[in-house]
């Protein structure tokens, strides 16, 4: 099959239905659009081009978001052309296959409508049968989106399979995604197309493994079909065998074991090692089709954590055999505008989260399934991937809905995950979306008509990817702090709680946590990219517009003023609200950590951020700066660390300060602690050598420390042969509700030097 980008289109926009009049009655003259016709390159951001036109304001700057929520109310009609001078027996097998287009369309060829198209998610092809020989016009009228519901609303009352972000999220305005923002190809097919490929590792002992290859036939007949297996340029493995298709959809199963492959590992566990599997197809004369994929050998399992209740799933994760804590993050899509998304910021975020020890991406379920580059980087640096389907909660219900069009549609988006991204051996879990419950209120089952839909398609194509129905999962979504036996996938908390913040951690035992997360700011040099310098004040967004639309709900002028008391130097308060996410992040990963192996992972919500904003729960910016709390996470997931157990950290004159110390380590590491005690006044340091620490063990007790003014910085270091592991936290006494200026100096160098360290 050959195959030719269509990268140059214009877009023009119009009222609705204002395209298919054409001419104005009375006049008879034509009807113009909105906008001129605007050049635009694909994959691109429709927004992206209004912007580049100057028919829109930079959206990313302080209120300029919300004079562009017209675009979704228009109708854009997108135009092409292309020469066709091929042969008349390939004419007969002319397609176009679009990535995606969002969310109801028609298409035309040469001003005649020839398929019409709803959805977001799968990619869906269009036969140019009645194509002409010379320049032919392709046409794509894109509708005005429909109300839906953001994340506040009615999940039973959702109607499409499209990203619910851009109705409105608390880390994004709503702009409603519209229009082509994905890859278009002019394909010149052929009777027999592969669809999708499944590829399910059998066995590690001697590396072998299941292809399952979904092929559609226009006709059917008998054919030859073959796969090979490359390390490089050596062909380890090649076979071919005769089928006999019937028209329509086939699956074609085939079993292979190659002796010498070495195995795929997670992260810090071994090589990522990945092969290049092509499957193709030929009627015995010529080649048909031909498809390439990367692909791995590796086993992965869940089974119940130890201890666990009877009722609950497994969590813990056997890969190639060995059980293993699953530590990573949850991801929202790269940008707000979909079409956006680069190479290169792919390669940023994953390879920071690779650096940080991580073993596993969430993407979450308010967003996309995510493209091919994203599972190509997580397989080659070894991250699993938990996939969500576009499902999420609403807060007024968190019901799926279960109507018939609606599965139809889901449908369409679980075998595009599971035949686009079946391959890849990162993949690892399927989940039905974020935060999903059934009637009673619980997180979703099995048992869900939505849910089993989801469970079909994966039977259908024999996909060994686990299958989780909803995160959270069990009888609670957030943590029962009095009956742990609940706790099985819990999500939260995200907010800096103050002092319960600390509370919560020591007395929170679960079996996963699916998404938590603690908000911080971002740093005054990011904040003075986007939001002008009027506004940049320390103020508490409900004062604020401007402040407001860029994450309301993260605001932590509150908890800052509470526990500094007022705070009037910009940059100042900007470095508290970042060492207060620093704290927490590494408050809440230790803890959940020293609860291993009845706890089999956490993953910190979230890693990205796909809107600027004054601050947020991202450990990474919309610009790609790592703030210091990605830095706490690092150190958190690192194979040892330092932690701490504490009540809170503000103190009156003279209260005794009571501190646990902790050191965790995955394997037997001898090395010698020191700790350092800095008050005001004073310093002390106090050491011991610590021998074959594994597991969790407390190391010190610091309970004689008596304050009277100013702070106390606990400083430690735990020295082995290999590397020097540091954590530290700082205690403040408030006088008159305020904290002292050397205590929020402090924090802001420990801010400026944990990034230099790592």
């Amino acid at each position: 099959m050959k195959r030719v980008e269509l990268k140059n289109w214009t877009v023009n926009g119009y009222y609705p239905y204002t395209v298919l009049m054409g001419k104005n009655v009375e006049t008879g003259v034509p009807l113009a659009g909105v906008t001129q016709p605007l050049s635009v390159s694909l994959p691109r951001s429709l927004y992206s081009a209004l912007m580049k036109a100057g028919v829109i304001k930079d959206l990313k700057k302080d209120l300029n978001s919300l004079s562009a929520e017209w675009v979704k109310d228009r109708w854009w009609l997108y135009e092409t052309s292309f020469s066709f001078d091929g042969e008349a027996c390939e004419k007969q097998n002319l397609s176009v296959l679009f990535e995606s287009v969002d969310y109801y369309c028609a298409v035309y060829l040469n001003g005649r409508e020839i398929f019409r198209h709803e959805g977001a998610s799968a990619p869906f092809r269009v036969s140019l049968a009645d194509v002409s020989f010379g320049v032919n016009r392709l046409s794509v009228l894109v509708r005005a989106a429909d109300i839906e519901m953001g994340q506040i609303g009615y999940t039973s009352k959702v109607n499409t399979q499209r990203p619910r972000f851009d109705y409105k999220w608390d880390f994004c305005p709503r702009l409603v995604n519209v229009g082509i923002y994905r890859r278009v190809f002019l394909e010149y097919g052929e009777a027999v197309k592969i669809d999708g490929i499944v590829f399910n590792t059998i066995s590690t002992d001697t590396p072998s493994a299941s292809v399952n290859a979904v092929l559609c036939a226009k006709k059917a007949g008998n054919y030859t079909f073959g796969l090979k297996i490359a390390d490089g340029r050596n062909i380890i493995f090649s076979e071919e065998k005769q089928l006999s298709l019937i028209a329509g959809e086939n699956l074609s199963e085939s079993t292979i074991s190659v002796k010498e492959a070495q195995l795929w590992n997670i992260n810090e566990r071994g090589s990522h090692k990945t092969y290049k599997l092509t499957v193709y197809v030929s009627d015995g004369e010529k080649e048909l089709d031909r498809k390439e994929k990367t692909v791995g050998f590796r086993t992965v399992c869940f089974v119940q954590n130890p201890g666990a209740p009877k009722d609950a799933y497994p969590y813990t994760a056997v890969v190639n055999g060995k059980k293993e804590y699953l530590k990573g993050f949850n991801m929202t899509p790269l940008d707000f505008l979909l079409g956006e998304e680069t190479k290169s910021r792919y390669n940023e975020l994953l390879s920071a989260a690779r650096d940080a020890h991580a073993n596993i991406i969430r993407v979450w379920g308010g967003g996309i399934i995510e493209c091919d580059y994203f599972y190509e980087l997580c397989s080659q640096y070894g991250l699993l991937v938990w996939q969500d389907m576009p499902q999420s909660s609403s807060g007024m219900d968190n019901i799926p809905p279960e109507d018939e069009k609606y599965l139809s549609l889901l449908e369409q988006s679980v075998r595009f995950a599971v035949l686009g991204r079946g391959n890849y051996p990162c993949f690892a879990v399927l989940c039905g979306g974020n935060e999903i419950f059934g009637k009673d209120s619980k997180p979703v089952g099995y048992e869900n008509a939505n849910m089993r839909r989801i469970a079909s398609v994966l039977q259908k194509y024999n996909s060994d990817i686990f299958f989780m129905p909803s995160t959270a999962s069990g009888p609670v979504q957030e943590a029962s702090l009095t009956d742990s036996s609940k706790n099985h996938d819990i999500h939260g908390p995200w907010l800096y709680l103050g002092e319960d913040y600390y509370r919560h951690y020591n007395k929170l035992k679960c079996l996963f946590a699916g998404e938590f997360g603690c908000n911080g700011m971002s740093s005054a040099s990011t904040l003075r990219k986007f939001i002008s310098k009027k506004f940049l004040k320390p103020v508490s967004a409900s004062k604020s517009p401007v402040l407001r639309h860029h994450g309301e709900i993260w605001d932590l002028n509150f908890r800052i003023t509470e526990i500094f008391g007022e705070i009037t130097d910009f940059d100042d308060y900007v470095a508290v609200g970042e060492y207060l996410q620093k704290s927490g992040i590494d408050y809440a990963v230790c803890s959940h950590r020293r609860n291993a192996p009845y706890q089999s992972g956490c993953m910190i919500w979230q890693l990205n951020e796909m809107f600027p904003n004054v601050a947020s729960t991202a450990l990474i910016d919309y610009y790609g700066n790592k703030k210091a709390g990605y830095y706490a996470a690092k150190r958190a997931f690192d194979k040892t660390f330092i932690s701490f157990s504490y009540d809170k950290i503000t103190y009156s004159p003279g209260e005794k300060i009571n501190l646990k110390v902790y050191i965790t380590s995955q394997e037997a590491v001898d090395g010698r602690v020191s700790i350092k005690v800095e008050t005001t006044d004073k310093t002390k340091i106090w050491e011991q050598r610590e021998s074959g620490v594994i597991g969790t063990r407390e190391v010190a007790s610091v309970s004689e420390i008596c304050p009277n003014c100013g702070y106390v910085a606990i400083y430690t270091e735990y020295t082995t042969c290999e590397k020097a592991y540091r954590n530290e936290v700082i205690f403040m006494v408030k006088s008159d509700g305020n904290c002292d200026k050397s205590a929020i100096k402090a924090m802001k160098e420990i801010t400026d030097s944990i990034s230099k360290e790592l």
